[in-house]
């Protein structure tokens, strides 16, 4: 309810980001220990790569959170076996990497073009056990694409997928 409610409120013309100096690896560490009952509880880990020499950006909190966590928490959902997921930030010249990487399902080409769309889910075939409603990832994609940004996505069914978000400084 709530990513539908803000979802909503972003599309609103007079909808503003409230911008300030965040620090995303300390997001990506309150969000690692956020979920580390889950993790632990399925034997898996998560393993933080945080390279980034330049940490802080001019974001929008609340919403680089949501970010994170709606990525980890797919990274979760969609690892059935073997939880085994890698938070890897990087920075370049102009802007700041979080790539969230896992061994779990994966995601066929015939959807990877759809994944960003509202309410799409990957079929699973007619096994429901992924609990959701199809609009984290869309709104992960409309946050990076307020905040200027772009992701990208690589993807092999039965080996993983792997979220590359790109945010400018």
């Amino acid at each position: 309810v709530e990513v539908v409610l803000q979802q909503n409120k972003m599309t609103d013309s007079k909808f503003v980001f409230n911008k300030q100096q965040i620090d995303i690896h300390e997001i990506i560490y309150k969000a690692q220990e956020n979920t580390t009952l889950i993790v632990n509880n399925r034997k898996g880990n998560i393993k933080l790569n945080l390279k980034a020499k330049n940490p802080v950006i001019f974001a929008d909190q609340l919403h680089i959170t949501n970010l994170v966590y709606n990525l980890l928490d797919n990274a979760i959902k969609y690892s059935p076996n073997e939880l085994d997921i890698e938070i890897l930030t990087y920075d370049d010249e102009n802007n700041f990497h979080i790539v969230v990487s896992d061994h779990g399902i994966g995601i066929d080409r015939s959807n990877i073009n759809h994944i960003f769309d509202k309410f799409y889910r990957v079929t699973t075939g007619e096994v429901h056990d992924v609990k959701g409603f199809g609009i984290g990832l869309s709104y992960v994609k409309q946050i990076v694409d307020l905040h200027k940004g772009s992701i990208g996505v690589r993807s092999t069914v039965g080996e993983g997928t792997t979220f590359d978000v790109r945010l400018p400084r």
